[in-house]
């Protein structure tokens, strides 16, 4: 009978632990649905950014025009704000200078890229309609080529190269895949 027990003891545990997991799991689930309801309530990620007093974020640029609309008061003033997803503009980056009074970084990194591979700090105002994509981050290597794999000059336009540890795997030999 104590061996019966034991089992069924074992048994109760085993199952109130997956238990206890599977609700942990239902409540992130029913957290994280609603955070992401949230997040498409621009008026909720401005008061966010200001109640919170969040002094770095990172936005795509398409968000700032919405960003800076709704901070019509002035009340959201971020240190850092770190742009990346989408080509930046000046457009954007004039949007995004009002609510900035620190750094502004410009990532820039292609599908095949773990996330980002180069960065620019503006620290002026670009005189250019396109800002620059910058340096290549840490274990990052940049180089652009013309279409016979040869270094062009700086301004030139040319296709970028990448290697280093944030590449993508799997590519390589996989024309199908790298041309998705």
């Amino acid at each position: 009978m104590p061996k019966i027990r034991q089992i069924l003891n074992n048994f109760l545990r085993s199952w109130l632990q997956v238990m206890s997991t599977l609700f942990c799991m239902v409540d992130f689930l029913r957290f994280r649905i609603r955070l992401v309801y949230k997040l498409k309530d621009t008026f909720y990620i401005t008061n966010t950014l200001e109640k919170q007093q969040i002094s770095k974020t990172h936005f795509v640029p398409s968000a700032l025009n919405i960003l800076q609309k709704n901070n019509q008061q002035g009340y959201l003033v971020i240190d850092t704000l770190i742009i990346s997803g989408e080509l930046l503009t000046k457009f954007s980056y004039n949007q995004a200078k009002h609510i900035v009074k620190n750094k502004i970084y410009n990532l820039y990194g292609p599908t095949e890229a773990s996330i980002d591979v180069t960065y620019f700090n503006i620290i002026t105002e670009p005189e250019s309609e396109s800002i620059p994509i910058g340096r290549p981050i840490s274990n990052t290597q940049i180089h652009i080529l013309d279409s016979n794999l040869n270094q062009v000059p700086i301004g030139t336009m040319g296709e970028i190269f990448i290697g280093g540890a944030g590449l993508a795997r799997g590519y390589i030999g996989k024309p199908g895949l790298t041309s998705e």
